[in-house]
């Protein structure tokens, strides 16, 4: 699933005999923490979140259940094409859980996966220091040259740069 190796894992499938509603065991070797957080990852989850396109279609076509959820598998893949094919399929995703793909962006420092929701986020007045707080949070720096708005939101970016140690900013 991690190399998208779509022959290999339809005769894997075949072979041992799974179907699309399977789940990946538990790994000692797995050690990312939103993955071992969840207590069953299916197949689909999985390929989201390692950006394999090719099994990821193939697991819809033959079943698995598709749901929104699979967007913040997505976030993890850092594959702007995953998150385009997911968000196809649930155009009607309300605002607050679009905020909540783009603080696990901001997490995971996806920058690339973050401006992709904030471009595509409906009009939307909280995005930009939602992205900002995030990103202050998990120390990812990379955007923070583009202050939104900061006449306007003055005063929530320095309570938040104080609220997570950055004094010397303030």
């Amino acid at each position: 699933i991690r190399n998208d190796s779509i022959d290999e894992f339809v005769q894997f499938v075949t072979q041992a005999n799974l179907n699309t509603q399977s789940h990946i065991k538990y790994s000692i070797f797995e050690t990312n923490s939103f993955l071992l957080k969840k207590l069953k990852v299916s197949l689909i989850k999985y390929a989201a979140f390692c950006g394999s396109v090719n099994i990821f279609q193939y697991l819809k076509m033959n079943g698995a259940k598709v749901k929104p959820s699979l967007l913040l598998f997505a976030i993890h893949s850092n594959s702007t094409e995953m998150i385009s094919i997911i968000e196809s399929l649930f155009p009607e995703n309300s605002t607050e859980f679009y905020h909540l793909c783009l603080k696990e962006a901001a997490k995971c420092h996806h920058n690339n996966v973050a401006t992709h929701i904030l471009n595509n986020l409906p009009d939307d007045k909280d995005k930009d220091i939602i992205f900002f707080t995030q990103s202050l949070k998990y120390y990812n720096f990379f955007n923070l040259d583009k202050i939104p708005n900061f006449e306007e939101n003055k005063r929530s970016i320095y309570f938040y740069l104080w609220n997570y140690d950055y004094i010397f900013l303030v």
